[in-house]
């Protein structure tokens, strides 16, 4: 049996250039936009997602480490880095947060 998964929503709050974003994703998402409104940062926040099962470690370090992840700006521990996500598994809807 192939297993379908894909993400319904996702929230991002101080990572990467997202102070707090949140985005509601279809089958087909296209990435409009100038340079630097974090089009790459959304893929690489989608790809961290990818890496939880398996290597995030890993995958962190090869992409300049914790602080690398950080929004600029965000040094108190209030703001934490925080992604939540929606997604979906065939026709049933999970939901995993912090």
């Amino acid at each position: 049996m192939i297993i379908s998964c894909s993400f319904g929503a996702l929230s991002l709050t101080n990572i990467l250039s997202f102070s707090a974003q949140a985005l509601e994703l279809k089958p087909l998402n296209i990435l409009i936009g100038a340079n630097g409104s974090g089009k790459s940062n959304l893929i690489d926040c989608l790809e961290f997602l990818h890496a939880l099962p398996n290597d995030l470690g890993g995958f962190i370090n090869r992409r300049g480490g914790t602080e690398a992840w950080v929004r600029k700006g965000t040094h108190q521990l209030e703001h934490a880095v925080r992604i939540a996500c929606e997604f979906r598994l065939e026709n049933l809807e999970h939901k995993i947060r912090d």
